[in-house]
């Protein structure tokens, strides 16, 4: 018994290298960690409006995307992504404690 492409005449392609295409991260991770993050705007989250993100959370975006650099880099040494993934780096080692909102002179003047 013949085989489905030898019966229906479909020419046998060549196996693909898969390792000739740079490889892209998956950011799904990334973006679901930084809407959790993320206090800007009306869909927030959580329901306290004096609520912010806690330190951890704010580092796990740094190194998500950090680690999303990184698989897109491999093979390709570029002196830019490494630039972005030691501030990355740096920091997600250091978050800042809240996140910066505007300036008290800004609310004022409206």
């Amino acid at each position: 018994m013949a085989s489905y492409e030898v019966e229906h005449d479909i020419p046998s392609a060549p196996p693909r290298n898969h390792s000739d295409r740079p490889r892209r991260p998956d950011l799904s991770t990334f973006f679901s960690a930084l809407e959790h993050v993320d206090t800007s705007g009306e869909q927030r989250a959580h329901h306290n409006n004096y609520a912010i993100p806690a330190p951890g959370d704010i580092s796990a975006v740094f190194r998500t995307l950090a680690e999303a650099l990184e698989v897109m880099r491999e093979g390709n040494e570029n002196d830019v992504v490494q630039t972005m993934l030691d501030s990355l780096t740096a920091q997600a080692e250091r978050p800042p404690k809240e996140v910066q909102g505007v300036s008290q002179s800004f609310l004022d003047s409206k």
